[in-house]
């Protein structure tokens, strides 16, 4: 019986939950930023590639 009680009163596996929880948020926040910051940094490097073929055409003229 008393077993029992140990087990039913143990936390730790609700700690072990919680610290799940906070990372698999993290996690997601971390993606989130990287998706934005990988859009923003693709229309950049596609910006500079466009006006880098320009200058480069109008050099070698």
């Amino acid at each position: 019986m008393t077993f029992i009680k140990r087990f039913l009163n143990n936390e730790s596996g609700a700690t072990a939950i919680e610290y799940a929880l906070m990372v698999a948020g993290i996690g997601l926040a971390v993606a989130a930023g990287i998706n934005a910051f990988g859009s923003n940094t693709d229309t950049w490097y596609s910006n500079a590639a466009s006006t880098n073929s320009g200058l480069s055409t109008s050099v070698s003229e």
